[in-house]
């Protein structure tokens, strides 16, 4: 089996993909993905997944966040010309993908990612595709995102925004040259700062995982399993889970 972390946008010149990966792509039977890509853009799952970020009931997001916070959140928006007014209804997880999404596209970070890049091509080369999870599953984790400590996301979030020019590129090359650093270092501020986020985004859905992926070491296929490269990392990660209970672990290097 082959497992390859993923970033899920990258730059035009991040391209060609570094040769580990297209070793491991033609060496495998089956593609293994987080999720149906094909689905996630359908224009009505779209929709699905828009009204999950959206408050359902009288709520909004001034009415969410403390003054303070929403002050913040509103001049990031002004900056980026977001006229925040028009996004009452949304919850604050989507207002932060959104200016974080404007963000990368300024820094050219818009083409495909290394997960999308390998799900055209198996199609395109009628290879087997597999998920690990749902969309339904999927949505909930990123419409749930910081529930039960929204002011300290979305303070911390804003933070990440001013450094992610610097953090971004650190971590496509940390990426690229098969090390953790940035990484690990990542998910143990998460992990520290926000536990309930780091339970909801990477552990429980590595701990989903693991049946599954354990499942396919016990047919005769070679698997490649692309999922986000944090979800490798870390005490909890799924190489470290694997690791303990008894697989051998060897980091492909050409």
């Amino acid at each position: 089996m082959y497992i390859g972390g993923t970033i899920h946008l990258l730059r035009a010149e991040d391209y060609p993909l570094p040769a580990e990966y297209d070793t491991a792509y033609a060496h495998s039977e089956t593609l293994v993905f987080e999720v149906d890509m094909d689905k996630m853009s359908d224009p009505e799952n779209s929709k699905k997944l828009l009204s999950k970020m959206m408050f359902t009931d009288e709520q909004t997001l001034s009415g969410t966040l403390k003054n303070k916070t929403y002050e913040k959140l509103k001049t990031a928006c002004i900056k980026l010309n977001l006229p925040i007014e028009k996004m009452e209804q949304f919850k604050p997880a989507m207002v932060i993908m959104t200016i974080m999404m404007i963000k990368m596209n300024q820094l050219n970070i818009s083409s495909d990612g290394v997960d999308k890049y390998y799900f055209n091509k198996s199609q395109n080369d009628e290879k087997e595709y597999l998920f690990l999870e749902t969309l339904d599953e999927q949505t909930k984790v990123l419409s749930n995102m910081g529930s039960g400590n929204i002011d300290e996301f979305v303070l911390q979030s804003l933070k990440d925004y001013n450094t992610m020019e610097k953090y971004l590129l650190e971590m496509i090359a940390t990426w690229r040259d098969g090390t953790a650093k940035i990484m690990l270092k990542q998910i143990e501020e998460m992990k520290s700062d926000y536990p309930a986020t780091y339970k909801s985004i990477l552990l429980d859905r590595n701990n989903a995982w693991m049946p599954k992926i354990e499942g396919f070491l016990d047919n005769e296929r070679v698997e490649f399993i692309l999922v986000g490269a944090l979800h490798l990392h870390g005490e909890e990660g799924v190489l470290k889970q694997l690791e303990d209970k008894g697989y051998t672990i060897e980091q492909l290097k050409l």
